[in-house]
């Protein structure tokens, strides 16, 4: 039976359709949904500051597979003695960054970096030789302050400090540039770095006995000319005389790495006044990231204010701990499977996005050699039973599975891939087969529907869609389990994206719930139940839309349009035989109402509370979309230029320029698809908001 359906509605002999006021309903159901829908809750400030001065340890280069118990003695005491400890993103404009870069982002409370020559030139990380290298002061002016700045966050936190009044000693050339001002002049209270170890801690008793709010220090960077060990001995240096000054405040203390020229986590240590150990460490959250154990680099300027002011800033402190339940060696090895995680899925994440676009280039180009070739077309019609009917079968399995590698390529990071000696392998050859567990799953469950659209190709194709579907918004509330640091997802270490669903995270999600969809409309379409058809896909739209958008699951501002949109193109094609551009536009608006809706939720809820979507929204406002946009339209240009993504989209244009008569019109395979002018319509939708 041919699925084609009618235009009419069949609610009756005086009955109309009226879908576009059905999506219309749909949409500002996501409006509501992702205006109203309380967040996640944040862990509050554990109370005010410390009484005494924060003393910032900075460093470059240090990460936690370099702290134990045998290389970083005084390291590994301070964590025993108890506090919180993280994984540190080092942020600039390239997953690497030089030494000055990171004080200088320290100063700026942004990130601070040269940007890429060319939108088409790769990101690339950090040559160390090619790092400017950080020169005392000469004279109370930092030399070739304009060649290492430009206009770039001049002086942010020495206007801020002058602002409040408060005193910031600063120790090291590091701390040099992030303490100077605008024209790159340092005060009184700067003291160049000592020569000796035992003076680290001589300098920074001093700095704390002068009355400084708080004491900036630069202890180094790691290289050929300064080992961890001599490293870890200044640092010790430095907590030893806290420890035996006991004239002086309570003092907290907060080493961190601030740049590094190879992307990998560096270390984020918060202890407590050295006279009041806990004995157990916490894990720190950051605001920006949501995730225990994890932060950013650029956070640290705000940590700092916050210690100064006593009270967070903003709505919340920009890291919490959570409760001290750890032993110093069980943190640093769940940090170092972290930083593990994290170092294989940025070494694997090209050769996989290859490996996708191979495998989708199989799935879309054999079955069309298939049915193009003279044999096939000759024997179209000699039924199910005959060998150009098996062939046909067996290329619909090849193509179910080779649709399924991205979901399972997601499965598998569910796995512990990245501690086997051959990561990359291990998680090709899990991908493989977990995608091909889901393609013949779909393709039998397919094979045994012998009625309705569970016997077309719609029902294999349904059913791996819906696995994905509920693998990608089940998702957010297993913890990204399934997406954080995939081979396919977000890759932590370039400092982007830390949670929601990043970009190929989504293209997976919306063909998904698509497909997905239509499979659950299709019997009501057939029988003309149009209210019934708009009514499924509109709850499985608003599903994807709300979890695509909400601030603090799927995170994805362009997500919860493109769903809004193609879902609603979806509905209404499948609600009516004329798809009116009006009623197209309605849904687009509808849908760009909601996302918006979300976007300024979030942002009513403070900088402490932001995600990217309110900081989106605090950039527009100061008059940075511009920036925004055209950062995007070079990511996308560096992404579109790949060779076999052109392969695969003209393939595309070659199924959309069809002539009559070719092989996807003949076969009846195809003419008996349900909902196949509307699904491909909604399809090509996703595909043009998305990219």
């Amino acid at each position: 039976m041919s699925f084609a359906g009618r235009a009419g509605c069949g609610f009756g002999p005086r009955a109309r359709c009226r879908p576009a006021r059905r999506v219309a309903a749909a949409a500002a159901l996501v409006a509501v949904a992702l205006a109203f829908c309380p967040p996640e809750g944040r862990a509050e400030a554990a109370g005010e500051a410390a009484a005494g001065p924060l003393v910032l340890i900075g460093l470059s280069g240090l990460t936690w597979a370099d702290v134990s118990a045998a290389e970083t003695p005084a390291l590994w005491a301070a964590l025993e003695r108890g506090g919180a400890v993280a994984g540190v993103v080092t942020r600039s404009v390239r997953p690497g960054s030089c030494p000055a870069e990171g004080w200088l982002a320290l100063g700026a409370g942004e990130i601070v970096g040269e940007t890429p020559a060319s939108p088409l030139s790769d990101i690339q990380t950090v040559d160390p030789a090619s790092c400017a290298p950080l020169s005392e002061v000469v004279a109370g002016v930092i030399p070739g302050w304009d060649a290492l700045t430009g206009d770039a966050g001049r002086g942010s936190l020495r206007g801020w400090l002058d602002e409040m009044g408060f005193v910031v000693a600063g120790i090291g050339p590091g701390a040099a540039l992030a303490l100077a001002d605008a024209d790159g002049r340092v005060g009184t209270s700067y003291t160049q770095a000592p020569t000796s170890t035992a003076a680290w801690g001589e300098a920074v008793t001093r700095a704390v006995n002068s009355g400084a709010a708080a004491v900036v220090v630069d202890v180094g960077v790691l290289s050929a000319d300064l080992t961890v060990g001599e490293l870890d001995a200044r640092i010790g240096a430095i907590l030893q005389a806290l420890t035996a000054a006991t004239s002086l405040s309570p003092a907290e203390v907060l080493v961190a790495s601030l740049s590094r020229p190879a992307p990998a986590l560096g270390v984020a240590l918060l202890t407590p006044p050295p006279t009041q150990g806990t004995a157990n460490l916490g894990l720190l959250r950051s605001a920006a990231t949501h995730r225990a154990g994890l932060v950013v680099s650029t956070d640290v300027t705000a940590v700092l204010e916050s210690h100064l002011l006593a009270a967070p800033v903003g709505a919340v402190d920009p890291w919490t701990a959570s409760p001290a339940d750890w032993g110093a060696a069980d943190a640093v090895d769940s940090l170092r499977d972290m930083a593990l995680h994290a170092s294989a899925r940025r070494a694997l994440g090209p050769a996989a996005w290859i490996a996708a676009l191979v495998v989708a280039a199989i799935g879309l180009f054999g079955p069309l050699v298939y049915l193009s070739s003279p044999r096939r077309r000759a024997g179209g019609e000699r039924g199910r039973n005959g060998a150009a009917a098996r062939g046909a079968a067996a290329w619909q399995a090849v193509a179910l599975c080779a649709g399924a590698f991205p979901i399972a390529g997601f499965v598998v990071n569910a796995l512990p891939w990245w501690r086997a000696p051959l990561a990359g392998a291990v998680w090709l050859a899990g991908s493989v087969a977990v995608a091909v567990g889901i393609g013949l799953g779909g393709w039998t469950v397919a094979r045994l529907g012998t009625r309705g659209a569970m016997g077309t190709p719609l029902g294999g194709a349904g059913v791996v869609g819906a696995i994905g579907a509920l693998v990608l918004l089940a998702d957010p509330f297993s913890g990204a389990v399934f997406t954080r640091d995939a081979p396919l997802g977000a890759d932590t270490l370039l400092g982007a994206r830390f949670f929601g669903y990043a970009n190929t995270t989504f293209a997976v999600l919306v063909v998904s719930a698509l497909l997905a969809a239509a499979l659950a409309a299709a019997e009501p379409w057939r029988r003309a139940r149009r209210g019934w058809t708009i009514t499924l896909i509109g709850v499985v739209g608003i599903a994807g839309a709300v979890v695509a958008g909400h601030a603090d699951l799927g995170a994805d501002l362009g997500g919860a349009v493109t769903i809004a949109v193609a879902f609603g193109v979806l509905a209404l094609a499948a609600g009516d035989a004329t798809l009116r551009p009006r009623s197209v536009a309605l849904a687009g608006a509808l849908g760009v109402a909601a996302a918006a809706a979300a976007a300024f939720w979030d942002y009513s809820r403070g900088p402490g509370r932001w995600t990217h979507l309110g900081a989106f929204v605090d950039q527009a406002v100061a008059g940075g979309l511009g920036e925004v946009l055209a950062r995007k339209a070079g990511m996308w240009l560096r992404m579109s230029a790949q060779p076999l993504v052109g392969l695969v989209l003209a393939g595309l244009v070659v199924l959309a320029l069809r002539r009559r008569g070719g092989p996807f019109t003949d076969p009846r395979v195809w003419r008996d698809l349900p909902l196949r002018r509307p699904l491909t319509m909604a399809l090509m939708t996703a595909l043009a908001l998305g990219s």
